[in-house]
């Protein structure tokens, strides 16, 4: 009698979770196996489980949100022994919650690998919820998610409705969730540990695969530049001018947010890098750079938006600059593996959100290039394998060229 398959598949998924997966991803075989693997998780549970219930469980995954938020809030990871465990009795005494409360939320978190129980009223960390409790940056990213992404998203649909086809960044979610106008970003730097977990949470997101600020230096031609100046906008904490700074010492970088404060470079790089406060709608103040770079920032904006800041930098340019972005793109559906494709589009719908801004396709950024000012010259862009994020380049041509044409003439 043949095997049964699921029983097949269930005995080679143990096999598989019991292996090292460093172990298992060294060759490309292996790593074309994780994605495809990775790629198959959605259908594997709608196979198992059916269409109503996979639809059921999207509803129900705001839930797990609850959870982390009040293990964030109430710092329960925090509170739990590295070594050993601690009794709920004990654990909701140092946290402050009541203990029927902590244990429903501590064991609904285990469901999600997050805790367990090594004896009945006992709780232990796992490697996720050690995570939450020793990398300061986790713990701000899930703060920022959690208290300053989800509530606001609630009211993406009641936006949509109220203001139909708005560009305006004010017309969001965030507006209504506070009942008056104003932008998801403002909202952010009025708030306690803001602006520190927004920095944290893009540091996260930078290591993240496929994030690494290595796809941006390995493969645009930066030795090409000599000594020449970088302005890196909205650059935040500086992560990516630090990462090209590292490996092209004649490089200078001038890294430019709204705020910057506090930010600096490492002791080797401080000549070499600078920040400074700056609005990239108004005129760019560093003039004759060599290359105006945005990197995952203007995705965060609405194309009227983003032709604006294009706008802005065209005072300062000299001839042949050029103007870089590594943002998220957008494939045409069922072009790229199916997991790449969700990244694509959970991110296009959270800039929606947030800020009315959007993930744009290559036609999409040529085509703001061209509305932003005909001297812009559209040079297209790539993604480089494995990378999540696109690399799309202009350059400043502001004298036109055209072909010479010549003909005969007789009289």
């Amino acid at each position: 009698m043949p095997e049964n398959p699921l029983v097949a598949v269930a005995a080679a998924m143990r096999t598989a979770l019991s292996t090292s997966l460093k172990a298992a991803v060294k060759d490309k075989a292996g790593r074309t196996a994780r994605l495809d693997i990775i790629d198959m998780i959605p259908d594997l549970q709608r196979v198992l489980i059916g269409e109503r219930d996979t639809i059921r469980n999207m509803t129900w995954s705001p839930l797990n949100l609850v959870t982390l938020q009040a293990i964030n809030r109430f710092k329960i990871a925090q509170n739990v022994p590295l070594d050993g465990s601690i009794s709920y009795k004990s654990l909701s005494a140092v946290c402050s919650v009541n203990e029927s409360q902590l244990r429903r939320l501590v064991r609904h978190a285990m469901t999600n690998r997050i805790f367990y129980e090594p004896e009945k009223e006992q709780v232990a960390h796992t490697k996720a919820s050690r995570l939450l409790m020793e990398d300061p940056r986790m713990d701000a990213w899930t703060y920022f998610l959690t208290d300053h992404f989800w509530p606001v998203t609630a009211k993406t649909v009641d936006a949509l409705q109220k203001w139909p086809g708005s560009q305006d960044p004010k017309e969001v979610g965030v507006s209504l969730q506070r009942g008056r106008e104003t932008t998801w970003f403002s909202e952010i730097a009025a708030a306690d540990r803001g602006i520190e977990s927004f920095r944290h949470s893009m540091e996260i997101l930078s290591e993240g695969e496929g994030w690494e600020d290595s796809y941006l230096v390995d493969n645009y031609p930066w030795a090409n530049l000599g000594n020449g100046t970088v302005v890196d906008i909205g650059g935040s904490n500086g992560h990516a001018s630090i990462a090209i700074a590292n490996k092209f010492p004649g490089l200078k970088f001038v890294v430019q947010d709204l705020h910057t404060e506090g930010s600096l470079a490492p002791e080797h790089l401080a000549e070499r890098i600078t920040f400074m406060n700056y609005d990239m709608f108004t005129p760019q103040p560093i003039k004759n750079a060599d290359i105006y770079f945005w990197r995952v920032v203007l995705h965060n904006h609405p194309d009227a938006s983003v032709i604006k800041a294009l706008r802005s930098l065209v005072p300062a340019l000299k001839p042949e600059a050029k103007i870089l972005i590594q943002d998220h793109g957008l494939t045409d559906p069922g072009e790229g593996r199916p997991a790449d494709e969700a990244h694509e589009r959970m991110m296009d719908i959270m800039m929606l959100a947030l800020m009315n801004g959007k993930e744009r396709g290559l036609e999409e950024w040529r085509a703001l290039f061209k509305q932003a000012d005909p001297r812009y010259s559209w040079n297209g862009g790539f993604r480089p394998d494995g990378s999540r994020l696109w690399i799309l380049e202009a350059t400043w041509k502001p004298i036109r060229t055209y072909p010479v044409i010549t003909a005969s003439l007789s009289f």
